[in-house]
């Protein structure tokens, strides 16, 4: 566990790209036999974590990954393979014109492209795409047939452009542990070599005619930096003012005295808000946020629940373990790796301390409870 850089479950992923890689060698060493290895020359486009290229590099396979954005695992791990950070534009297919392979694992907004990049750079290239996220050459896609979901209807529109670009091609579904395992897999051309060139122009009045420009091919793909807005990146300092304020209204009426514990009392979200504008200068940094003060404290579930536009403090001697409301981090998380890596807030802040005890509290009581997480920056 120690070797995956990101705060997520350890399986997260890993067996989707052991068994697309899987798929490929065996794909590979079926069509080229012993000459696999020499052979192909691969480009992993939206390569993600670079696991899929790394794997298919370890079985001697040549090939590079491409991402608009780096991953801390790259610099650790993965080191030995050649795994480039840079905007991909279908444009410049002449960058990667040395490869004969194409691979489009989840590649997003790149997905219908990498048929038309096969088609530019030679004759004999070829590509394997597993479509996930819906878009068209330009904008996000829309469905066209109501009687089929999203997901099915832009599987048809994929094939209909791999089709229409003149590909000898397999729709396949893999054997993976994915929802989303429908790929397709061009088989060479429908025509010869010698009419490659006319068929390249053809290509290009295919695409002018979905993206409905005829001048340019303008690849829209997403930014390097993309910005949060659901207010878990704003100010710490905002966040935590804001947070204890609001605690401070809910606890006003607890003294630290009492024997039982007590919650403190519910507010209706608007006082909270109104209360807050008078104290608290929150406006300017919320305006480009999607959501406001609700937002914020609902992202401090841990703290507060939102029911009926009633505020309040969670009591977590209450929550059962089927509770959609749990003290452990997500399940999406390793849990056995973020326990204790916060401090807990009512141990902190409330005048009668944390209801749970020290060892059923998945937050730590003070700071020698705090189990730090190693983070290796690149």
């Amino acid at each position: 566990k120690q070797w995956y850089q990101r705060r997520v479950a350890i399986t997260a992923g890993i067996h989707e790209d052991i068994g697309i890689a899987s798929y490929l060698i065996c794909l590979w060493k079926s069509r080229y036999a012993d000459n696999a290895q020499d052979y192909v020359k691969f480009v992993d486009i939206g390569c993600g974590n670079g696991l899929l290229v790394y794997l298919l590099n370890q079985e001697k396979f040549s090939g590079i990954g491409i991402d608009v954005k780096s991953r801390n695992i790259w610099y650790t791990l993965f080191s030995n393979s050649k795994l480039c950070e840079k905007f991909f534009d279908p444009q410049s297919w002449n960058e990667i014109s040395d490869h004969n392979w194409l691979i489009g694992n989840h590649s997003d907004e790149l997905t219908p492209w990498l048929p038309y990049v096969a088609s530019m750079i030679s004759y004999n290239c070829d590509f394997f795409v597993l479509p996930c996220c819906t878009w068209n050459f330009t904008a996000k896609y829309s469905r066209t047939n109501a009687t089929l979901s999203t997901y099915h209807c832009y599987l048809n529109f994929v094939e209909s452009v791999i089709s229409d670009f003149g590909f000898k091609y397999q729709r396949d579904v893999m054997k993976i542990p994915s929802t989303k395992r429908t790929c397709f897999v061009s088989e060479g051309r429908y025509y010869t070599e010698t009419d490659h060139k006319i068929k390249q122009k053809l290509i290009l009045d295919v695409v002018r005619g979905h993206s409905g420009n005829q001048s340019n091919l303008n690849c829209v793909v997403r930014s390097k930096d993309i910005k949060i807005r659901n207010g878990s990146k704003l100010d710490k300092t905002l966040c935590s003012r804001i947070v204890n304020f609001t605690a401070s209204l809910l606890l006003q009426d607890v003294k630290g005295g009492e024997t039982a514990w007590s919650a403190g009392k519910s507010i209706h979200l608007k006082e909270i808000i109104s209360a807050i504008k008078q104290n608290i200068d929150f406006e300017e940094a919320l305006k480009d946020q999607n959501g406001g003060i609700q937002t914020v404290l609902r992202n401090f579930h841990q703290l507060f629940t939102i029911r009926n536009g009633m505020v309040s403090l969670r009591d977590w001697s209450k929550e059962t373990k089927k509770s959609s409301y749990r003290k452990t981090p997500n399940r999406k998380y390793d849990s056995a790796a973020l326990k204790k890596s916060k401090l807990c807030w009512f141990y902190e802040h409330h005048p009668q301390g944390c209801n749970l005890s020290a060892s059923s509290c998945g937050y730590a009581h003070g700071p020698g409870e705090l189990n730090i997480i190693p983070f290796i920056k690149k």
